[in-house]
């Protein structure tokens, strides 16, 4: 084995890896970016490794098998690019079967993972990112081909010793450009992983930004090899036809469609940030009327016990025991009507039910309480706020679809692991659970964004405090649990 054909092993193996890292990093954006559920356990990871690296082992073994078929001088005259020979055409003809071959069988290797790594919707979640996969891989090879000719100086002999023959020269360039391609490859699945899938943020692009993507890798890509496929044009007009794409490419490409992405993504997670803000301060600015309130009714209170107390011991003086009986059930039903209507033993949750009472009455939507929370739930405030505000709004949404006896149920209980409060709620139809509970991007309200917040932060909140939250559903009721350590 001579230095170049090991060049040629290496740029194989980088070829294989960069395979693998990008079917990878295809899951990453599913999940951090689509909204797509992807379970990258480490089984899986060794399946989809171990899949792809079964593929290039079948195709090493078919290739060395026929290459020990092939005489010397043959292989001899592929080296030398004698295409006069016609056992060495046919070598190269059988080269790019076999390269079409292994091609069909990786995509096929990386849709059965994309399977077994998505929980729900498998099949087209499999078929969307294989043919994801395909643009990007496509995109990403095709963009550092040309760029290296062109950084090479942009001549058609280069070109040529890339695309036209295996030749010594072209396992060196093959090392070069699978070598920039494997870095580009580990760079951007370290930023995936460790800036977003690690920390667990997700930011979902919406459906015409992702259009608007794959629109521009199509047309960038199917661009440049078109005009590179034309053989009747030289290596010098190709780039000048290329450099009217170019023209158009690298100021959007450096500057608008980062900026515009980064714009984007900026723009929605303060969004999600002001919306919490804004239930938290709408929940605190209830509580601060609450307690006014309170505070002028207990006052109120204290100046008329006295004269009515007063009035009580006059009557039992008089003998008016009946009448003071009277006064005295008058009496405590004023008490009873100072003290809060629902008591769910956390100062922040009363205070969020209280303000959420008021929006259901509107709405002739029937509420219940029952248990309470000794000690209150083992959350900050703004958490609460954010967990159970965005829950019981999504409720009131969809009872007042119902319409008639429309009803809210809260229902608290303790064990002695877990506060756990549960909000049932009326439906029209069964709720789909798997749909509304797994892809945040669905809603049936107008303010689309907004819901998609509300149950995105739900989950996101509760998995912070290492809680667990699911959800149920039949044809009457649709209940949501959430459970908080205490």
């Amino acid at each position: 084995m001579d230095i170049y054909q090991l060049l040629g092993y290496i740029a194989s193996a980088l070829t294989t890896i960069h395979y693998v890292i990008a079917v990878f990093t295809l899951c990453l954006i599913a999940h951090c970016f689509l909204g797509y559920t992807a379970e990258l356990t480490k089984k899986k990871i060794a399946f989809g490794i171990i899949s792809i690296i079964l593929v290039q082992i079948g195709y090493y073994v078919i290739e060395a098998i026929y290459e020990a078929s092939v005489p010397k001088e043959v292989l001899q005259g592929v080296m030398e690019g004698n295409l006069e020979d016609p056992r060495v055409v046919a070598f190269y003809k059988h080269a790019e079967f076999m390269s079409k071959a292994v091609d069909a069988a990786m995509y096929v290797a990386a849709f059965l993972f994309f399977l077994v790594v998505y929980s729900k919707k498998r099949i087209l979640r499999a078929i969307e990112s294989t043919i994801c996969l395909r643009c990007y891989y496509f995109y990403v090879n095709k963009a550092i081909i040309y760029s290296y000719i062109f950084l090479r100086g942009g001549k058609a002999s280069i070109y040529d010793e890339i695309f036209s023959m295996i030749t010594e020269a072209y396992y060196v360039h093959m090392f070069y450009i699978e070598l920039i391609s494997f870095t580009i490859a580990v760079i951007l699945i370290l930023m995936l992983y460790l800036g977003y899938y690690k920390k667990d943020k997700t930011y979902i692009v919406r459906i015409r930004d992702r259009i608007l993507l794959v629109g521009w890798f199509i047309l960038t890509s199917f661009w440049i090899e078109k005009v590179f496929a034309q053989v009747d044009l030289s290596i010098e007009k190709r780039y000048e036809l290329l450099s009217v794409l170019g023209g158009f490419m690298i100021p959007v490409l450096a500057m608008f469609v980062p900026f515009y992405i980064v714009a984007k993504t900026a723009d929605l997670a303060i969004k999600e940030k002001n919306v919490m803000q804004e239930t938290y301060l709408q929940a605190e600015l209830e509580y601060i009327k609450q307690y006014k309130k309170a505070q002028v009714d207990t006052n109120a209170f204290r100046h008329d016990i006295i004269n009515n107390l007063s009035l009580m011991k006059m009557m039992m003086e008089s003998g008016k025991e009946e009448e003071a009986s009277k006064h005295l059930d008058t009496l405590i039903g004023d008490i009873k009507a100072l003290s809060p209507e629902y008591n769910t033993g956390d100062e922040m949750l009363d205070c969020i039910v209280a303000m959420k009472v008021d929006k259901m009455k509107e709405e002739n939507i029937k509420f219940s309480l029952d248990g309470a929370i000794e000690g209150g739930l083992n959350m900050k405030p703004m958490d609460i706020c954010n967990v159970f505000a965005n829950a019981t709004d999504n409720a009131i949404e969809a009872a007042k679809m119902v319409e008639n006896d429309t009803w809210i149920k809260m229902i608290i209980k303790r064990t002695d692991n877990f506060c756990i409060v549960k909000l049932a709620n009326a439906v029209a139809d069964k709720v789909d659970v798997e749909t509304i509970f797994e892809n945040t991007g669905y809603t049936s309200k107008e303010d689309n964004i907004h819901h998609g917040f509300g149950l995105k932060s739900i989950k996101n909140t509760v998995k912070k405090y290492d809680g667990i939250i699911k959800a149920e559903s039949n044809d009457k009721e649709y209940v949501l649990s959430i459970m908080i350590p205490r």
